[in-house]
């Protein structure tokens, strides 16, 4: 009927830490009005908590796959079971699609979107 905008997609629950982590880049001015900063955060969705943060010149794949790497290390996540794992959620960004993410999610065992 309409082209309204697509449904979220359905997440479950989520009862305590590291269930469900959430991911974005923003930017960030510096000295020269026309150039960015890129800050990566991962957060905890449920206590809010920042996981892991990262600032770079870049926005690219390799960035954001080193913030996730580090954050499942730093958190120890890779010892739970795969069950266990937080289910990692970003606003569907270019550099959150691609390929080398996904092989991340695949390599360590934890769900993406």
């Amino acid at each position: 009927m309409g082209g309204g905008a697509p449904l979220p997609s359905v997440q479950r629950e989520i009862t305590g830490p590291n269930q469900r982590w959430c991911w974005d880049i923003s930017y960030l001015p510096n000295y020269d009005t026309s150039v960015f900063l890129s800050l990566y955060l991962l957060l905890n969705e449920f206590s809010r908590k920042a996981i892991h943060w990262l600032i770079s010149w870049h926005q690219r794949p390799k960035e954001a796959q080193e913030l996730l790497e580090n954050a499942l290390l730093s958190e120890n996540i890779l010892a739970l079971p795969e069950p266990q794992r937080p289910e990692i959620v970003a606003d569907r960004g270019r550099q959150m699609k691609a390929s080398s993410i996904k092989t991340v999610f695949e390599l360590h065992g934890v769900k993406g979107n």
